[in-house]
């Protein structure tokens, strides 16, 4: 299980991979995608057309019909955004929420998580503070819950170190106590938790359902999840465990397919992505072999494509393999509504299931 901020963005990635409708519910016949350009940020639709104007110092994508933005924030080498204000925009770029937190969330079951002075609570949709911020660290709401950490420390990667997790509803009211050393966010009623190294599953009255028994894992898509049996517990600096085989579970902890695998991913249109001898290929769901490990790093399948990297670029294959958007990207991320972010000599871009680009950055 990966710890704090560095599972919150995968997860969240994740998320949208597996239920990209979210991505804007209220207004869903006008999906708009983040973009910037000299230094400015705004939002295109499908055809690449600037649908709110390049005028923010930082976004994000859209949840539930708001997207955040940023004023005054610069940056960085690492592309991410440091210092200035984050509010929330609507799908006609109206400022909804003024800027006025210094981190947020993108909303999900109506909250936004936001950061006031180094400590997280949750707003509604008004900007309404529904939760003061008390909290260390916090995730998003998933299935009712979200996650909560009061003591952590942030390292020099932006990962969460030590303090206690635990999950609250959306009233604030604690539901289950800080008592777990790495939680994830509830997916399929289940959520894995870590103590003392060893994961398992609670259900959502805190019950451990699936005993501690494992030395990472991680949460449930499509009924299956990924686990780690052997791993050592001196972990990265992202908090990864290191060595071991991945394997999955089904929702009652059987093993159903043996860890065998150097490394995994989560399950998504019936296929999930495997390491195996450092060359990444697909199994099926009876953990069948599906499409033959020879890519250097391989994505989950969104919209029936998915990410591939060899020698050193990113394309796109098909559920037969087939490579249909050659290798040219040095990042590229999965499709939603038929658009795909991609990354070529630092500067961001849009294409489409064809591979022609519909956004350059550098256009």
């Amino acid at each position: 299980m990966i710890n704090g901020k560095i599972l919150f963005f995968i997860y969240f990635a994740f998320l949208v991979l597996v239920s990209c409708k979210q991505q804007n519910k209220i207004d869903e016949s006008i999906p708009l995608f983040p973009v910037f350009k000299d230094g400015k940020y705004g939002y295109i639709n499908k055809t690449g057309k600037i649908i709110i104007k390049l005028q923010f110092d930082g976004n994000e994508g859209f949840s539930e019909g708001f997207a955040q933005v940023n004023i005054g924030g610069k940056r960085n080498h690492l592309g991410l955004i440091e210092g200035g204000k984050w509010g929330y925009i609507d799908s006609k770029g109206k400022m909804v929420i003024e800027p006025k937190f210094d981190d947020s969330r993108p909303f999900n079951e109506g909250l936004a998580a936001v950061e006031i002075d180094g400590k997280w609570g949750y707003i509604d949709r008004t900007g309404k503070i529904v939760i003061e911020p008390q909290f260390d660290w916090t995730n998003y709401f998933s299935e009712g819950l979200a996650q909560i950490n009061i003591g952590c420390m942030r390292d020099k990667y932006e990962g969460i170190r030590g303090g206690k997790w635990g999950y609250m509803d959306s009233n604030g009211k604690i539901i289950i106590k800080m008592q777990f050393d790495n939680a994830a966010p509830f997916s399929e009623s289940l959520a894995a938790v870590d103590i003392s190294g060893k994961c398992g599953y609670i259900d959502k009255t805190g019950k451990m359902v699936i005993e501690l028994q494992f030395d990472d894992a991680w949460t449930f898509s499509e009924g299956l999840a990924q686990i780690n049996i052997g791993g050592m517990r001196e972990r990265d600096h992202q908090g990864l465990v290191e060595g071991g085989k991945w394997g999955y579970i089904d929702r009652t902890g059987e093993i159903v397919i043996e860890p065998q695998f150097d490394w995994t991913g989560w399950f998504s249109m019936g296929f999930a992505p495997i390491n195996s001898d450092y060359k990444w290929g697909y199994i099926d769901r009876t953990g069948k072999i599906a499409i033959e490990p020879k890519f250097d790093y391989a994505g989950e399948f969104s919209e029936g494509l998915a990410s591939i990297k060899l020698d050193y670029k990113w394309g796109y294959i098909d559920k037969t393999g087939k490579i249909v958007i050659k290798p040219q990207f040095d990042d590229a991320r999965p499709f939603f509504e038929g658009v795909a972010e991609a990354w070529i000599d630092g500067n961001c871009c849009y294409i489409n299931r064809t591979g022609k680009y519909i956004w350059e950055s550098a256009q």
